[in-house]
């Protein structure tokens, strides 16, 4: 079979934990950080979001995300997570789903600021990142390849609690974290 960017294709048990760890989304207005092909504005608009807004710096995914999602309540939008074109308190929901690795090593907590910037009071943010465990490293080539990094529960916590959020729950399995601001 031809390898196809599509999201039936590329979906997968780690995009289902991200949709059913985002819980209740009914009339909440959400940023996602690296939305790629746009399966995650997809489920949210399917759940009964207000608003999604999906960010990626790669505009051939996101032409393939408006192609994915042809809903009237979801824009996509070619901008860094460095310098989000977005007000502040603005979004009740901003997920961030193997974003981070991908990032200029030690600009997490610029771009963790940036996203807090945008978020609500009460609002929720959602971090899935590889986990720092020699078994993940082993299994990821691009950890080899072009040094895709991993992170530690107490590494990541550390760094949401240092730039003001909150810890609300945490799914260290699935990698996946709540964190309220």
């Amino acid at each position: 079979m031809r390898y196809r960017e599509d999201i039936e294709t590329r979906f997968t048990a780690r995009h289902k934990a991200c949709i059913r760890f985002s819980g209740d989304v009914r009339d909440r207005v959400i940023l996602d950080v690296g939305c790629w092909i746009g399966w995650y504005e997809r489920f949210m608009a399917e759940k009964g979001c207000k608003f999604i807004t999906g960010i990626d710096t790669d505009r051939n995914a996101l032409r393939k995300a408006k192609k994915n999602v042809s809903v009237d309540r979801c824009e996509f939008v070619c901008a860094s997570a460095h310098r989000l074109p977005f007000r502040a308190n603005i979004f009740d929901l901003v997920s961030m789903f193997d974003v981070l690795e991908h990032l200029p090593v030690n600009l997490e907590s610029d771009v963790l600021s940036e996203v807090n910037r945008t978020l609500s009071m009460g609002g929720l943010l959602l971090v899935s990142v590889p986990n720092n465990h020699f078994i993940a490293k082993l299994f990821d080539p691009a950890y080899f390849l072009i040094g895709h990094r991993h992170y530690a529960l107490n590494e990541i916590s550390g760094l949401m609690e240092k730039i003001g959020f909150n810890i609300y729950e945490v799914k260290y399995g699935e990698g996946s974290r709540k964190l309220y601001r």
